[in-house]
């Protein structure tokens, strides 16, 4: 079961990285973690600390939600409206 659940954190961040026309290289570098980080997270093994998930997540401009199982999802961020003009 935790393999399924790293597998679907890596999706979710290959799926983000890739909806803001990132490489793995550019997010590692935004997020201050090792490109090998983000290659093995992606690929479903890795083991990643929750302190670079966190960092990955704010380079992806998504939250990390704890669920009661508990599993991390990451969503992108709510666009706050835009001000009046």
């Amino acid at each position: 079961m935790l393999e399924r659940r790293e597998q679907e954190v890596g999706n979710a961040v290959r799926l983000l990285r890739r909806e803001r026309g990132l490489t793995q290289v550019q997010l590692a570098k935004n997020a201050g973690v090792a490109k090998s980080t983000i290659t093995l997270l992606e690929a479903g093994r890795g083991n990643t600390t929750l302190e670079s998930l966190l960092k990955i997540a704010h380079a992806l401009n998504a939250e990390v939600t704890l669920r009661s199982a508990p599993t991390y999802v990451l969503q992108p961020r709510p666009q706050s409206p835009e001000a009046p003009e």
